[in-house]
């Protein structure tokens, strides 16, 4: 199973998930014995998560979020906070992908925005009301994920855009003037094909 992207703490620890498993770490010192290098972070609760993603170390190390759902969709599904230390870890806000942590906040997709809410880091208390970042925001339904990252210092990149809105598609000239709508609005997937003659192109819908 292909693992998700990996969350790097500066002690030497990093921690990754598949699509169906808990949050593993990984000691990365060479002087740590085999038996020490990966640990479970996480653990499924009798049946109320089949997945465990997303996770994104706090600067103090010793914390990390993560995003935690249910294949079937009846679960208890949001952002979490837990410790690397006693392995403890608690239902932090509801929300449909994972969060990020920088400058005291709380970033998480809401609807189609970018939301920030204040977070103790100590405790992975929330206080406060959201406030929109950004918005109109990617996200992917099929895994949970809003395409955006944040910096320490506060600079938040993020693609634009909603798949649960539809995509549009134009023919466009090199100077990137719109010449004509191909289709109309629908969900594609990919990248698409367009002939060798460029008269015609193959959508992929889904």
């Amino acid at each position: 199973m292909p693992k998700r992207p990996i969350a790097r703490r500066r002690h030497g620890t990093r921690t990754t998930s598949s699509s169906t498993s808990p949050i593993i770490a990984t000691r990365c010192g060479e002087s740590t014995p085999p038996e020490e290098l990966q640990f479970r972070l996480t653990k499924f609760d009798n049946g109320k998560h089949t997945t465990h993603r997303w996770p994104q170390f706090l600067p103090d190390g010793k914390h990390f979020l993560f995003f935690a759902t249910n294949h079937s969709g009846d679960s208890e599904h949001g952002i979490y906070f837990g410790s690397v230390q006693d392995g403890s870890y608690k239902h932090v806000l509801d929300g449909d992908s994972g969060g990020q942590y920088a400058s005291g906040y709380l970033l998480y997709h809401l609807q189609s925005q970018i939301a920030g809410t204040e977070v103790r880091s100590p405790h992975g208390t929330i206080s406060g009301d959201p406030i929109t970042v950004a918005n109109f925001v990617e996200y992917d339904t099929g895994t949970w994920h809003t395409t955006f990252a944040v910096s320490q210092n506060g600079l938040l990149v993020y693609e634009p855009g909603s798949k649960t809105l539809g995509t549009d598609l134009f023919w466009m000239d090199r100077s990137g003037k719109t010449l004509s709508q191909v289709a109309e609005r629908a969900f594609y997937k990919g990248s698409g094909r367009i002939s060798p003659d460029g008269k015609t192109a193959r959508r992929f819908d889904g």
